[in-house]
């Protein structure tokens, strides 16, 4: 099914799906750096 793209959901920043004449154009933004309240001292 679709668990792959509810986990893609819960991780990005952004998601952006383009419906193309054949199939789906799926972009999905990633944060690649820890937000500060979470990074470890």
């Amino acid at each position: 099914g679709q668990h792959g793209m509810e986990i893609i959901k819960a991780v990005a920043e952004n998601l952006f799906i383009e419906q193309e004449t054949v199939g789906k154009r799926i972009t999905a933004r990633l944060a690649l750096t820890e937000s500060p309240s979470l990074a470890q001292p």
